[in-house]
């Protein structure tokens, strides 16, 4: 038997720390306030009882609306009466620990009818997840909505510029649009999630093999730059490469130490003799060793270099050099670099 499929708009909202330094008489309290608001936005929408499925969660609900078109915002009405109803409660009640904020996820999907263990409608489907997962990226007082909704309503004259897109990850990665309701009504609170906030990157040190690769690519920015516009940009990144590593062995290298060289061309050859030797190698080889260098050495140090490169940043700018001074003031002494040096 072939379950019964309905086009359903789904309102998720919980209540924002339920249980957080709250008696169980208020959380009690909060939970017959919240059914009072909901019911009574429902109410003044004229909505038909076998149009509504109310599933509740504990701390919050979900409220199906099935197979209704007009209004064509519907969704967004009913969010938006709870949201004000409960601001307003919040506005009128003295206790604290009674007054409460909702965050609230939306979406719209073609989901399965189902009965319940007991004996009630329910919703099974993508929509109902997903409104779910939606809401979670919600703070309090806020209304955030799917990518169905965004679409039919996106060229409604009300909501044209009253829904801010965001990019949410969800199980396994999985990367979806979510879309935050703006309009100044009462009561919402239209501040960006704490989600969707750009993270402050704190600034990583850097290495001493990136500081011997910096001071190496200055040392020699001559002859970088007469071979900047060369096809095979790899070789000059693996040379670098080698030459930081086999510095930073020396520089841990105990005095009866006798460290590996590993860099190409002998130690009496110069540094673009040492380079034609890396680009010698096959591209194969050279392009799979530069991807790695990229990975293992430059990656989250790009603002250092002028010129990232598939195969890896390989000229140092001024930040680069600078912050090789600040961080490493002997080697940079060591490699002739002053404070102020152009980057290649």
């Amino acid at each position: 038997m072939q379950p019964e499929t309905a086009r359903c708009k789904h309102i998720f909202l919980d209540v924002v720390g339920f249980t957080r330094d709250r008696s169980v008489e208020a959380q009690t309290d909060i939970v017959s306030t919240l059914n009072r608001c909901v019911r009574d936005v429902l109410n003044a929408a004229s909505l038909p009882d076998d149009s509504l499925v109310l599933i509740p969660t504990g701390d919050g609900m979900c409220i199906s609306i099935i197979g209704t078109d007009s209004p064509y915002d519907m969704e967004m009405q009913v969010a938006i009466g709870i949201a004000t109803s409960i601001a307003k409660h919040n506005g009128q009640c003295d206790d604290v620990m009674r007054q409460f904020e909702v965050r609230i996820g939306i979406d719209e999907n073609l989901d399965n009818l189902v009965i319940d263990i007991n004996g009630n409608r329910n919703i099974a489907g993508a929509g109902i997840s997903t409104a779910s997962r939606i809401m979670d990226f919600a703070e309090g007082q806020q209304i955030l909505v799917g990518q169905t909704i965004y679409n039919r309503l996106r060229q409604r004259e009300h909501y044209m510029k009253l829904l801010c897109p965001f990019q949410a990850r969800g199980k396994h990665g999985v990367l979806y649009n979510v879309y935050q309701y703006t309009g100044e009504d009462f009561g919402l609170n239209i501040d960006i999630p704490t989600a969707f906030r750009p993270i402050a990157k704190q600034r990583k040190t850097m290495p001493i093999v990136l500081a011997y690769y910096i001071a190496y690519a200055f040392q020699n920015r001559q002859t970088l730059l007469k071979h900047k516009e060369h096809m095979d940009a790899a070789a000059a990144t693996i040379l670098l490469w080698f030459l930081a590593t086999d510095a930073e062995r020396r520089h841990s290298a105990k005095a009866t130490d006798q460290p590996l060289q590993s860099t190409l061309g002998g130690e009496d050859a110069d540094f673009e003799q040492r380079l034609q030797c890396y680009e010698a190698l096959h591209w194969a080889v050279r392009s799979g060793f530069a991807r790695f260098v990229s990975v293992e050495l430059l990656v989250g140090f790009e603002e250092l270099f002028d010129d990232s490169v598939y195969f890896g940043a390989r000229y140092p700018n001024s930040v680069g050099v600078a912050r090789l001074e600040l961080e490493w003031p002997s080697l940079a002494s060591e490699f002739g670099l002053s404070e102020g040096a152009a980057g290649v």
